[in-house]
C-alpha cells in the first residue's frame, strides 16, 4: 500500500491541503449560488477554478462530504456574528445586528440565501447537505433565543413574550425578506430591508424605549 493509499482524501493535511480544499469548498459555494445544487457537479466545481475532477476527489470523499463542508463555510460567520452579539452590553444593538447583518444588502451577501433556497428545493435529493444546514441553522436558533432570555433578564426586551416562538418568528421574517431581496432587489432595497427588521424588533423594547 502507498502512503496516498493509506489515507482517504479527506484526511490529507499539511498547509497547501488545507489550501486547497478552501478553493475548492469556496468554488462550491460560487457554483450553488449561482446555478444551483443541479449545476453543482464535482466536474462543474473544477472547472470554475480550473481543477480536475481528480483534484477535488484528492481532497474530498465525494460531493456528499464536500456540501457538507460548504453548510459549515456558509453559516460560519452567522455563529462568529452570534457570538458577538451574546458578548455586547447593549443586548438590543446584538439583537439588531445578528438580523440586520446578514440581510443580502451587498451581492456578496446575496450567497446566504441562495444557498439556503438551494437546501429548501433540495432536501430530498440531497438529504446530508440538508441536514448538514439545518443543523448549523439549529444551533444559531438556540443562539437567538439564549440573546432574547438575556435581553429580557436585563431589562432591554419585553417579558411578555416567549423567547423560542419570538426566535422563529424573527427568524421567518430575516429568510423571508432575505429570499424576496434576492429574487426582487428592485422592490426591497437595502434601507428597506434594514427599516422593516429594525421597525419589527423595537416592537420587542419595553414601553419608553423604543425608537431610543
Amino acid at each position: 500500500m502507498t502512503v496516498h493509499e493509506s489515507a482517504p482524501p479527506s484526511r490529507r493535511t499539511g498547509p497547501a491541503a488545507g489550501t486547497r480544499r478552501a478553493e475548492v469548498t469556496d468554488a462550491a459555494v460560487r457554483v450553488i449560488a449561482r446555478d444551483g445544487l443541479s449545476g453543482a457537479s464535482l466536474r462543474s466545481i473544477a472547472r470554475e477554478i480550473g481543477y480536475t475532477t481528480g483534484v477535488v476527489m484528492h481532497h474530498f470523499a465525494g460531493k456528499e462530504e464536500l456540501l457538507v463542508t460548504v453548510a459549515d463555510t456558509v453559516l460560519g460567520p452567522f455563529e462568529e456574528l452570534l457570538a458577538q452579539a451574546l458578548a455586547m452590553p447593549d443586548t438590543f444593538e446584538g439583537l439588531r445586528r445578528m438580523c440586520v447583518v446578514p440581510l443580502p444588502t451587498t451581492e456578496a451577501k446575496q450567497v446566504m440565501p441562495r444557498i439556503y433556497a438551494q437546501v429548501l428545493a433540495s432536501a430530498e435529493a440531497e438529504p446530508a447537505f440538508a441536514a448538514a444546514f439545518q443543523a448549523r441553522y439549529a444551533a444559531i436558533r438556540d443562539g437567538i433565543k439564549s440573546l432574547l432570555r438575556q435581553g429580557q433578564r436585563n431589562g432591554s426586551l419585553r417579558t411578555d413574550f416567549e423567547p423560542a416562538a419570538q426566535c422563529d418568528v424573527l427568524c421567518a421574517l430575516v429568510d423571508g425578506l432575505a429570499l424576496h431581496a434576492v429574487t426582487e432587489p428592485a422592490r426591497f432595497p437595502p434601507a428597506r430591508l434594514e427599516s422593516l427588521v429594525t421597525n419589527e424588533l423595537e416592537k420587542l423594547r419595553p414601553p419608553g424605549r423604543q425608537g431610543g
